[in-house]
């Protein structure tokens, strides 16, 4: 492992967005790699996806932060606050949507440092849990989300209908 220079994990702002949606088709291409059935990028998905971002950036209840090393986006994460549907016991989760870091720069702690910075956010933000949505053929994320102490509660199912 090389000694790298220590990353800055800070606040996502309009400048870093190209490199984030860069690094969301990474992300996309990694997880069409396991599974291409349900992992497909729209047309304009480029656009639509800086444009979410841009209201990200904005959006007090979300959070997107980067992980940079030497002026250069290297990862990313996004979380929101949420909650469970009208009928169940109330609840403020924090939600995890979207984690990446580059591959040359894993298990150097960015990814980790992303989700605790985030883990802090969503403690600010009155979060009692996190939560969060990981591919099942993705064996590398699941354990290291387990690696974090996270556990399945619930497997999401799906069945193409063509």
């Amino acid at each position: 492992m090389t000694d790298l220079p220590k990353a800055t994990i800070r606040p996502a702002v309009e400048a870093d967005l190209d490199a984030i949606v860069e690094l969301w088709f990474e992300l996309m291409e990694h997880h069409r790699q396991i599974n291409d059935r349900f992992w497909q990028p729209a047309p304009d998905a480029a656009e639509k996806m800086r444009a979410w971002l841009g209201e990200e950036v904005r959006d007090p209840a979300r959070c997107l932060l980067v992980a940079e090393l030497q002026g250069q986006v290297v990862g990313f994460i996004h979380g929101q606050m949420s909650g469970g549907p009208p009928p169940v016991a109330p609840r403020r989760d924090g939600e995890i949507t979207d984690l990446y870091v580059v591959p040359a720069f894993r298990r150097q702690g960015l990814a980790r440092a992303l989700v605790e910075a985030l883990s802090g956010w969503f403690g600010g933000q009155g979060a009692e849990k996190i939560v969060l949505s990981a591919a099942v053929d993705n064996a590398e994320a699941g354990g290291f989300w387990r690696a974090l102490g996270f556990e399945p509660v619930i497997h999401r199912l799906w069945k193409p209908l063509n």
